[in-house]
């Protein structure tokens, strides 16, 4: 009888020393990403979920703020304690994978995967072909037009195969200068959509050249806002709807361009004042392409240093594929082809306010562009274009269109020439 028990005690502290051993053999993941650590409650409960789930990887999760947030990614690779998933977005570009911090991602993406995800959005976060994040959100950019004006004026509503001469008609019968109506709302989007309005970027970054000089598109497209604000004034001239009391939602605007993040806000703010939904955006008879919108597009990505990068890329898998993390993010469209053309997803707004999500969806796949705002290019954009393009259009020299792009092609050169890259 001893003998039995002395041999059952040694087989439960066996199993004891083994269920230990167990638990001691989870992978230790870091996650860090941009918010202070109250903000970002959900996140934290959906990654407590993932933990539950998981036998072999556990994730902590810490929050940056995001004024400080790339001085810390900085800090994190200078001295090598870079967590193993890091929050970064399409438009940091080379700026930090052109030094080789983040882990190429390509032998990750099996059959398995195939078609999980849009290509515009993988193309966005590649840099010379290679595959640097995945992607987990992403907003995108459409024109919203207030049904309530357009029935009074007995105007059909735009669709999807709007040209931009029709756009331009449009906005033209719209502006009403008894009323105060202007036809479109534009403000400070112009001076992002000007350097790519027709998939000819103004500048080249990867040859660190400007392009703006001899480009008939760049032209064409800055001609175009030119015409919109000064000739044919059907949109007011201003690059901040806070100088005119407000913006699409005071329904004071026919049309407006916005952006997927202000779809939330506006179907609070708006309410039932006026009914409202969108399109894309018009077609160019010359060129036969839409107007580009850039992808905003939200991603994770893997320390190159990371010693567990298998376990890190079932992370991120997780959270880019999965209902809940996907649709957790209010000011962010799911990047899951699966998740977003479910007819459960199509059908529900959780912004309150029904809208045409094919519109997100195809705008998408269809002219969603890559682009960069850091290093010499955010300097191009923030202190060349951007200023040139305020300038012109809102007439504060006598400066033409064609003075306009000699000054972004000579100052953006500039730039180019003494940087570092």
């Amino acid at each position: 009888m001893r003998k039995f028990v002395a041999i059952m005690l040694v087989l439960i502290m066996t199993l004891s020393f083994a269920t230990m051993a167990v638990a001691e053999e989870k992978v230790e993941l870091q996650f860090t990403l941009w918010g202070t650590n109250e903000g970002l409650s959900s996140v934290f409960d959906l990654v407590d979920q993932y933990n539950d789930s998981q036998d072999a990887i556990h994730v902590t999760v810490s929050g940056v703020e995001s004024s400080v947030y790339f001085q810390k990614l900085n800090a994190f690779f200078s001295s090598n304690t870079a967590p193993d998933i890091i929050q970064v977005a399409a438009d940091y570009g080379n700026e930090y994978t052109a030094k080789g911090v983040f882990a190429p991602l390509d032998d990750f993406l099996t059959d398995e995967l195939a078609g999980t995800w849009a290509e515009s959005l993988l193309d966005s976060l590649r840099t010379d072909d290679v595959l640097y994040a995945i992607p987990i959100g992403v907003q995108n950019s459409f024109i919203a037009y207030n049904k309530n004006l357009f029935d009074e004026a007995g105007l059909e509503y735009p669709t999807n195969d709007l040209t931009e001469t029709e756009l331009l008609d449009l906005a033209k019968q719209l502006t009403d200068s008894d009323k105060g109506q202007y036809g479109i709302l534009v403000a400070g989007n112009v001076k992002e959509m000007v350097r790519d309005m027709y998939g000819d970027y103004c500048y080249d970054w990867d040859t660190n050249t400007m392009t703006a000089e001899g480009n008939e598109s760049f032209k064409h497209g800055l001609q175009m806002f030119y015409d919109m604000f000064v000739t044919d004034k059907v949109t007011p001239a201003v690059m901040s709807t806070a100088d005119i009391g407000g913006g699409f939602e005071t329904g004071k605007y026919p049309m407006a361009i916005i952006h997927y993040w202000d779809i939330a806000s506006l179907s609070t703010t708006i309410g039932d004042s006026f009914d409202w939904d969108i399109v894309q955006f018009p077609i160019n008879e010359e060129y036969g392409v839409r107007w580009t919108s850039p992808l905003y597009v939200q991603a994770l990505s893997i320390a190159e240093q990371s010693e567990h990068k298998t376990e890190a890329f079932e992370f991120i898998k997780w959270w880019a594929t999965q209902t809940a993390p996907q649709t957790s993010m209010a000011d962010s469209f799911p990047v899951s082809i699966g998740i977003y053309s479910s007819d459960e997803y199509m059908n529900t707004y959780n912004e309150g306010h029904a809208y045409d999500k094919q519109v997100v969806i195809d705008t998408i796949e269809e002219q969603g562009v890559a682009w960069w705002n850091c290093g010499t290019i955010a300097e191009i954009n923030s202190n060349v274009i951007e200023p040139a393009v305020e300038k012109l259009l809102l007439q504060v020299s006598d400066e033409t269109v064609d003075e306009t792009i000699a000054t972004i092609q000579s100052k953006g050169q500039q730039m180019f020439d003494m940087s570092d890259y």
